[in-house]
């Protein structure tokens, strides 16, 4: 995914989830707006170094039956986070996403959610814009997160990556909504609802192959 395929799927985003549903999670009217206008006037977006906003990407695992997501208690941050990270010039954000989770979950048993495939790129659940404090090396931020889901075929084999992360654990909807305690988290719960009943057969199809 180079940046104007990136640009594609910013309109595919605004084109289902404002145009079609008409908003209805209360997403900022303007978040695709500053999406493209930060890849499209920073020479580096897609680098950690460039401030004070770059792309990062993300991705909220669920087990075999959508039953539960997966958080890990971000070391840094002390908060249960989704998946992911910085894209470190890699401007094709849903390998990003897959390659965060695979690291911080430890499992290669992971399958991103392609919930239309006509597309022409996995499709992009969720954006988001939230700061980053400042730390004794760099000054406090942005990230714009592009955010994904996937399947765990073996929720059980998993091992955390310590360096990023204190815990990591399996939790119902209600119990993730209750430790995460944040919108910009809540959103894409409620998101995946919606999307497993609009595409069902996205869902079927990875757990017959799982």
């Amino acid at each position: 995914m180079n940046q104007p395929t990136l640009h594609k799927c910013l309109l595919n985003y605004q084109s289902f989830w404002f145009d079609r549903l008409h908003n209805p999670f209360n997403e900022d009217p303007l978040i695709v707006t500053r999406f493209i206008e930060l890849i499209s006037t920073n020479k580096n977006p897609f680098l950690r170094e460039s401030f004070p906003s770059h792309v990062t990407a993300s991705c909220f695992v669920v087990n075999p039956t959508a039953s539960q997501v997966l958080l890990l208690k971000h070391r840094k941050l002390n908060k249960w986070l989704q998946l992911g990270g910085h894209c470190d010039g890699n401007p094709e954000t849903a390998q990003v996403a897959m390659r965060e989770a695979q690291e911080e979950s430890g499992s290669h048993h992971l399958t991103l959610i392609n919930w239309q495939p006509d597309l022409p790129s996995i499709f992009v659940s969720d954006l988001d814009i939230h700061t980053i404090p400042n730390s004794p090396n760099k000054p406090s931020h942005f990230h714009f997160d592009v955010r994904y889901f996937a399947i765990c075929a073996l929720p059980h084999q998993l091992k955390r990556e310590k360096r990023e992360a204190t815990d990591l654990r399996w939790f119902d909807w209600t119990a993730a909504e209750h430790i995460t305690q944040e919108q910009s988290l809540h959103r894409p719960f409620k998101k995946f609802v919606m999307l497993a009943t609009l595409f069902p057969q996205a869902l079927s199809t990875i757990g017959k192959t799982a």
